[in-house]
């Protein structure tokens, strides 16, 4: 499995147990996203390739989050 994770990011109001849906505006090629909190104010995003066939790196994306509190 090919993977990438991304730095922390900073997004003010989150905190852990918010739910956090991502996209970007790019093509994952066949990669899955997921975009979560890591602490108060900060999250990040995490793209993987279980398959193992493309390597899953993404750049100069822009990031589009909704978040529920």
């Amino acid at each position: 499995p090919i993977s990438w994770v991304s730095p922390s990011i900073p997004l003010s109001g989150v905190v852990p147990g918010n739910i956090l849906v991502g996209s970007i505006n790019d093509n994952l090629n066949g990669c899955m996203m997921s975009t979560y909190v890591t602490s108060n104010n900060q999250i990040r995003v995490a793209i993987f390739n279980g398959t193992g066939g493309t390597q899953c790196f993404i750049s100069n994306a822009e990031l589009r989050v909704l978040l529920v509190q």
